[in-house]
């Protein structure tokens, strides 16, 4: 529920102020640090080895994504699933040591995707995963928010219509 809320605040913040700098959120969690940068429409996420042993895979769920980058000496890892970005290190040559980081970037569509929370996972060399939750990802918009626009709009204006002919017919009867 924090979380939730400062990601609320933050997209409040970032909406009121106009501002084009990124909205930041920065999570650590069993050795690993990773930086969630949202700006426009890049997610860039910066992973920081802090104590763990050297992380050799990346994933985590995106939704209407393209143009993924890895670093060098990783490679997109092919997947079944349309909605998972995953990457790996090559021979272990670019694994994430103790100490180092790495950037992984993906620009989204428009189409449905909005900013979400969800987990992030890392494959260790030593075959442990790390899974680190709430980690900020574009998710699927969900079918009720695509309509609750067009239906508040169309209440307002339905409000605006009656409120008027009340006011019309009121001054029909005082003339």
């Amino acid at each position: 529920m924090a979380q939730m809320t400062t990601l609320l605040l933050t997209l409040l913040a970032f909406g009121a102020t106009g501002s084009t700098n990124p909205a930041e959120q920065v999570l650590e969690q069993d050795g690993v640090r990773i930086r969630t940068t949202v700006e426009s429409n890049l997610y860039t996420w910066t992973v920081e080895n802090v104590s763990a042993e050297p992380i050799t895979e990346f994933s985590i769920p995106v939704h209407h994504a393209y143009d993924f980058q890895v670093p060098s000496n990783w490679q997109i890892h092919d997947s079944a699933a349309a909605d998972d970005f995953s990457a790996v290190a090559v021979d272990g040559q670019g694994a994430i040591g103790r100490g180092r980081t790495a950037q992984f970037s993906a620009r989204f569509t428009s189409h449905g995707a909005i900013l979400g929370c969800g987990p992030a996972t890392l494959g260790v060399h030593d075959g442990t995963t790390i899974i680190v939750a709430s980690v900020w990802h574009p998710v699927a918009e969900r079918a009720r928010t695509v309509y609750l626009t067009p239906i508040t709009i169309c209440a307002i204006a339905g409000l605006h219509v009656v409120g008027g002919a009340i006011i019309v017919r009121r001054r029909r009867r005082d003339v």
